[in-house]
């Protein structure tokens, strides 16, 4: 048994349970009431803390009074997450009221079981994974009851409590007052617990077991999985009880027909909210790792939304929802006066069905803006890839252009001092053929085809994002939905006996939702598709991007190859100058000192290697020019290098300088 947090141990004297103030304990307002006594909810006013006080409302006989202090020991005796808490009543507050002590248990925030089926959003039962829930949560703490010897009898929906422990709903089992202690091999025969959920062997009188527990959880989750009871839910328990002895063991529903016959099915009736089969079966061999992941978190809260990748339209619409049998019965004949409380259930059907409708749109609304994120992304590959190859086709331009303006340079010089008898036709030709790759290359580097499909498929994407389509438009098919709750509301405050109505207003809003539906499915599929032909074309320009880079880096190298075989062609004539100079100087140092004007390093000793003699003052001059041409070279050797600094910082900083606005 868990205590109270320390200095919420205060005493109740001169107050009892459902006064407004007790001492430091302050009454938020009453949970509930049973056939004994009234559940109210108290808070400490300085800790914080806050409890469940159940309080005797009657004076009680003796025998109710020992089943009072029975339920408040089997409390005291378990501990399990599913089955309530005792708390510890401090010294002070352990006084009687009516006879018997307060029973103080753990608060539940989330209400009652019952509460839950009961909001419209439930009228035919609960989502799959607040079922899977219940029966887990549940069946853990009957099983714990039973281990422990302890028989519930009065399991139903008022009798299981939520709390919400850190955001996950846990399911409770709460009031033991009918609960009793099973001494191994024994069998009871007292007739005790709610009606509606009995076993038969309780109707008929008969010795019983734990088994009794095992009926009243399969009724309890029947109801969460179709919204009412299995069993003719619109009889009293003991006239449906004569009439199910006939079904066979394997029948786990019967119903009444307008006709008046009771029919009896070993299958769940629609409409109901558990997934197929056979689609959990799909998408477990397709996604295990991601099923086991949204099962532990509710899975039917999530969607993974798959798109054929061979499919760039689609045209829609998906297979719609089919109108169950009592649903269409109406429709047909919407002027048909029925009796109330079997309108219910064909309305809770309706509402159903509404709401459906609605939830179909949202969950393919969601998918197509799961496709606008998935088309994102594939955009922003193609914005990196598209920037990387304008950055490096803008470098190519770059060395493209000081080759030849250098390679013309070369060719003007060449051309100038070959007056002077040195040449090479060998390398002449290289030069032009060089000359001609240049411009090849030049063309290489011209993307302006390309970049312009990009950028207008850039502004189709932009276009498609400022789309109505991008914003939800199903406010009229929620309005739809609310209608038809609060129809179903009023329907429900009725008296069932002896009313009967039609049902025009429901079938307006069923014919109203219908239509809404068909005409925002039409146009979100005609966005979905211009969405998936953005997609298509991404990836069809994706390859073009490619050949284009590799094709712009091998144009690359190839001008770099020819940049340095040009400059090695340049050093080898100018060696040969050097070399001429040096021999002519060699031979005429009897006449005189080498001019001061020709530089000193054009005198040093070279291999002899002529192509064709020259006088002495012709090699003077033509020395002079290479050393000029040389320094020339230099000079164009530096810019180049500069070239190449300020591209590998622009195309460092492309990424960052372009203008995402429209992305906005």
């Amino acid at each position: 048994m868990e205590r109270l947090p320390a200095g919420a141990a205060v005493a109740l004297r001169g107050g009892c349970p459902g006064d407004p103030s007790c001492g430091p304990w302050e009454m938020q307002g009453r949970l509930g009431a049973g056939g004994f006594g009234n559940v109210s909810l108290y808070q400490h006013r300085e800790s914080g803390a806050r409890l469940a006080v159940k309080a005797c409302r009657l004076e009680l006989s003796a025998r109710h009074q020992e089943r009072w202090r029975h339920e408040l020991q089997i409390l005291r005796s378990l501990d399990h997450p599913n089955v309530v808490k005792a708390l510890e009543l401090p010294e002070e507050l352990d006084f009687p009221v009516n006879g018997v002590p307060l029973l103080a248990m753990e608060y539940c925030s989330r209400g009652d079981l019952r509460k839950l089926l009961n909001a419209p959003e439930n009228c035919c039962g609960l989502k799959e994974s607040q079922i899977l829930s219940v029966l887990s949560d549940i069946g853990s703490g009957i099983q714990y009851l039973h281990e422990n010897r302890i028989i519930h009898r009065d399991l139903k929906p008022e009798n299981i409590v939520l709390q919400d422990e850190a955001g996950k709903i846990i399911y409770k089992i709460i009031d033991l007052g009918y609960a009793k202690d099973l001494d191994q091999g024994s069998l009871c025969t007292s007739f005790v617990g709610t009606l509606q959920y009995l076993a038969p062997e309780l109707f008929d009188n008969n010795s019983y077991t734990m088994t009794v527990d095992f009926w009243s959880l399969g009724t309890v989750v029947f109801e969460c999985i179709t919204g009412f009871r299995p069993f003719l839910h619109n009889q009293q328990p003991f006239s449906w009880h004569e009439k199910i002895k006939k079904k066979d063991p394997k029948c786990i529903f019967a119903w009444e027909e307008m006709t008046g016959e009771v029919r009896f099915s070993a299958y769940l009736p629609t409409p109901n909210s558990l997934c197929r089969s056979e689609n959990i079966m799909f998408a477990r061999k397709c996604f295990d790792f991601v099923i086991s992941l949204l099962y532990q978190k509710g899975w039917d809260s999530y969607m993974v939304y798959l798109f054929d990748k061979s499919k760039t339209t689609y045209e829609g619409p998906f297979a719609s929802r089919t109108l169950s049998d009592c649903v269409n019965y109406i429709v047909k004949d919407s002027k048909i006066q029925l009796p109330v409380f079997q309108l219910r259930k064909i309305w809770a059907e309706a509402v159903h069905y509404v709401i459906g409708l609605k939830e179909d749109y949202s969950r393919l609304f969601q998918g197509q803006r799961a496709a606008m994120l998935s088309l994102l992304r594939y955009n922003h590959n193609l914005t990196s890839r598209k920037n990387n190859m304008i950055s490096t086709s803008q470098q190519l331009k770059a060395k493209l252009n000081f080759f030849q303006q250098s390679i013309r340079l070369d060719l003007e010089r060449y051309s100038d001092q070959m007056t002077y008898g040195i040449s090479s036709e060998k390398m002449l030709k290289a030069w032009k053929d060089m000359e001609e790759k240049a411009s090849l290359c030049e063309k290489v580097a011209d993307i302006g085809s390309l970049d312009e499909q990009i950028m207008a498929l850039h502004t189709e994407i932009v276009e498609l994002q400022r789309s109505l389509h991008v914003r939800r438009q199903n406010d009229v098919m929620e309005n739809l939905e609310q209608r038809a709750i609060e129809l179903y509301k009023q329907l429900k405050s009725r008296p069932p006996d002896h009313v009967y109505s039609d049902s025009t207003e429901m079938v307006k809003i069923i014919v109203q939702t219908v239509q809404s539906q068909d005409w925002v499915l039409k146009e979100l599929f005609r966005h979905l598709s211009k969405l998936l032909g953005c997609k298509q074309k991404i990836i069809d320009l994706l390859p073009s991007i490619d050949v284009a880079l590799n094709s712009i880096k091998e144009a690359d190298n190839s001008v770099m190859q020819m940049q340095g075989k040009r400059q090695r062609e340049i050093w080898h004539l100018l060696k040969i100058a050097c070399t001429q100079s040096s021999a002519r100087s060699g031979s005429s140092a009897v006449d005189g000192p080498v001019p001061s004007s020709v530089p000193a390093w054009l005198c040093q000793t070279a291999p002899a290697h002529v192509l064709q003699p020259l006088p002495f003052v012709e090699a003077s001059r033509n020395a002079l020019n290479f050393a000029h041409l040389l320094e020339e070279n230099l000079s164009y050797l530096d810019s180049f290098s500069a070239v190449i600094h300020e591209a590998r910082h622009d195309q460092n900083s492309s990424m960052m300088s372009l203008d995402w606005s429209w992305l906005g």
